[in-house]
């Protein structure tokens, strides 16, 4: 069975978790339905914020070091907690695991 990345998206698009990605210097590049709705942000306002503007001020660094341990090491960030705003400014709380993605 091939895997398509059509069908990738299809299942990303339609689960309830949020899924996002973000390059190496913190801006979304890819995100699913489910951030842009409790973030929300329309698809063009999200493409390129960096996390900083949604990350709580007490959280930034605490983000940056998670982020850059795995960048150092390679090794995955699991249950990985932080709080964050939505654009009305409502302070929320997510759980994440965090991963290189290496380009093939």
């Amino acid at each position: 069975m091939e895997f398509s990345e059509d069908k990738f998206l299809q299942i990303i698009e339609s689960i309830k978790e949020c899924y996002f990605e973000v390059d190496l210097r913190g801006n979304f590049t890819f995100f699913n339905k489910s951030l842009r709705k409790i973030l929300g942000y329309s698809r063009e306002e999200l493409l390129g914020l960096n996390y900083k503007y949604i990350a709580e001020e007490k959280n930034k660094k605490k983000v940056f070091e998670g982020f850059n341990t795995v960048y150092k090491t390679g090794e995955p960030l699991t249950d990985f907690e932080y709080e964050f705003k939505n654009k009305n400014g409502d302070n929320l709380i997510g759980e994440t695991s965090v991963y290189l993605k290496y380009d093939s």
